[in-house]
């Protein structure tokens, strides 16, 4: 920092290599993403803090309210999604279950598609492309997804299947994040071990 003072001062450009500072670039590239995903989101909803426990009946007004609300916020219901099918130990053997039966059978939509085995994966509030990393696994297991949640043996979770339009939302939120995450990885890749 001394070295950029004396190469700073000597353009007329003050700056005190004490009182200063100057970010890393992976750090500024998790502020814009902040930025972004704060944007696309409404963070609290995400706090567990705060997580909605069902206790109004279906009708009423308030429960109504929030799942208006929540519909708005595609992330926060990939979230929501991942929260519900990572929630106890039975779930995620029934989610792998669909995922396995769904790739023997060819249940899944288009192509004869192959889903690989993989769990869904949290977002992690200090880990700024986990968002991104969660999106991309979502939009991976969409079609498990989608059929885990509409199946009648998981009724009760129906509500969390997202319309199109939400995917859409959601996937929207990716191909922004793809390009923070791409930039931070061509930077620090000379940095990082060989194995990744």
């Amino acid at each position: 920092m001394h070295e950029l003072e004396i190469l700073l001062e000597a353009r007329d450009i003050n700056f005190d290599a004490l009182d200063n500072c100057i970010m890393c670039f992976p750090h500024i590239i998790n502020i814009a993403s902040q930025h972004v995903i704060k944007d696309f989101t409404n963070i609290s909803l995400a706090d567990p803090k705060h997580e909605f426990t069902s206790t109004y009946p279906l009708n009423h007004p308030e429960r109504c309210r929030y799942e208006a609300l929540r519909a708005r916020d595609a992330v926060a219901l990939g979230r929501d999604i991942v929260r519900v099918l990572r929630a106890s130990g039975q779930r995620r053997d029934d989610f792998n279950t669909i995922i396995r039966l769904g790739n023997e059978n060819d249940w899944f939509h288009g192509e004869p598609v192959r889903l690989p085995h993989l769990q869904l994966l949290r977002d992690v509030r200090t880990w700024w492309d986990s968002v991104y990393y969660m999106i991309r696994r979502l939009r991976e297991l969409r079609p498990a997804i989608d059929h885990y949640l509409s199946s009648p043996a998981q009724k009760d979770l129906a509500s969390y299947k997202l319309s199109d339009t939400e995917w859409q939302a959601m996937l929207d939120c990716e191909v922004i994040l793809t390009v923070s995450t791409y930039q931070t990885i061509q930077r620090l890749q000379p940095h990082l071990p060989t194995s990744l």
